[in-house]
């Protein structure tokens, strides 16, 4: 799966306190500072594009069509 996408870069201007805290919230989450920004920006946001991957494949299982009996034992194979 590819996940590499066409980023935008940007600069902004944060307190200090706040970048520090930051800066410490992804060391214990395991990121970079810029992808927990982006995280935080996207969840705030509600911001969902599906990348080209993901489209074919909600296209691909044509979920739309199911009726309510395939939807129940789709859910149970989960």
């Amino acid at each position: 799966m590819s996940t590499k996408e066409t980023k935008k870069a940007g600069s902004f201007r944060l307190n200090r306190g706040l970048y520090n805290h930051i800066e410490e919230l992804a060391k214990k989450n395991n990121r970079s500072f810029n992808n927990l920004i982006e995280t935080l920006l996207i969840q705030a946001t509600n911001y969902h594009e599906p990348n080209q991957e993901t489209i074919d494949a909600m296209n691909e299982s044509n979920l739309e069509n199911l009726n309510k009996k395939e939807f129940l034992d789709l859910v149970d194979k989960l």
